[in-house]
């Protein structure tokens, strides 16, 4: 059997505390805005109003569970302390003197909703903790599968519980290579393309798997601060120099002069993907795989 549940919830105040470690109080606000308006501190009387249960119905649950809510934040504010943050007509503080008010923040007020028992509001509370729990968190179901392997009340209850966790885990595994696969993909297709090409690559062809031109693409190394240029000739700045990035080739003009031309290496091109992809340039390949993965 699943342990959590209903009854559980009710009953158990190790289940409710599984149910809200981890959780921020952002998110405790943000199910229980669900079902109503929530305050940073609400009385007793907005508290039963916002379960529509009888104000001595919610005081005999804040009684009974003093404990456990004062863990989650319920406290008693002084007179004093009261009127920093409370209408004293609204809550009648000008007829009661400094013996206090119990005040009741979201945590509490949650825990309070997962105790009650007859209110359509806290079955609305349970039923939204169990669809997160048995759905969308998975890092609650495997502690629930764990604390079931571990406490199940018969040997098939641990048995399904050692299964239910193992199959959990096997499935994060699954996911994390799944997400690392579609990282990797588009940079193994790409590099899998250059390796493809013989020697070494003009700027003209690495322009062109990025979608550019080449004046456009050794315009943005240069304003990225990789080259240079002097009398007409593209030049790596020195602290890349003699990485291995680029080869160079001579050429001899028909004035008998002889020209120096920069080509990418393997590991230029690598080099290059490495650099560009971190301010946010990819190839053209690239993107076209990320559009087919939203897909």
């Amino acid at each position: 059997m699943n342990l959590i549940n209903k009854e559980s919830l009710i009953s158990s105040d190790y289940i409710r505390s599984m149910v809200i470690e981890g959780k921020s109080e952002g998110v405790i606000i943000d199910i229980l805005t669900k079902l109503g308006e929530v305050l940073d501190y609400m009385t007793i009387d907005m508290a039963s109003k916002f379960y529509k249960v009888e104000y001595s119905t919610l005081e005999r649950v804040c009684e009974r569970n003093e404990v456990e809510l004062k863990k989650y934040g319920m406290r008693v504010f002084k007179k004093a302390e009261l009127e920093d943050f409370l209408n004293p007509q609204a809550v009648g503080l000008e007829s009661f003197a400094n013996r206090g008010m119990k005040m009741i923040n979201p945590k509490a007020l949650f825990v309070i909703g997962l105790l009650l028992t007859k209110s359509e509001v806290s079955e609305k509370l349970r039923e939204e903790v169990i669809r997160m729990a048995m759905g969308e968190d998975l890092k609650f179901r495997k502690g629930i599968a764990l604390l079931e392997a571990i406490e199940g009340v018969s040997e098939d209850d641990k048995l399904r519980g050692i299964y239910e966790y193992a199959n959990i885990v096997s499935n994060e595994r699954n996911l994390h290579l799944e997400s690392r696969i579609r990282t990797l993909e588009p940079k193994a297709s790409y590099l899998d393309k250059i390796m493809k090409y013989d020697g070494t690559i003009t700027a003209t062809t690495v322009a062109d798997d990025y979608g550019m031109s080449a004046r456009a693409f050794n315009k943005l190394l240069y304003e990225i601060g990789i080259q240079y240029k002097q009398s007409g000739i593209w030049h790596l700045y020195y602290k890349y120099k003699d990485k291995g990035y680029v080869s160079v080739i001579y050429f001899e003009s028909n004035d008998y002069d002889i020209i120096p031309f920069m080509r990418w290496t393997h590991k230029g091109v690598l080099f290059l993907y490495e650099k560009l992809k971190s301010i946010g340039i990819v190839p053209v390949l690239e993107r076209n795989m990320k559009i087919s993965f939203v897909e």
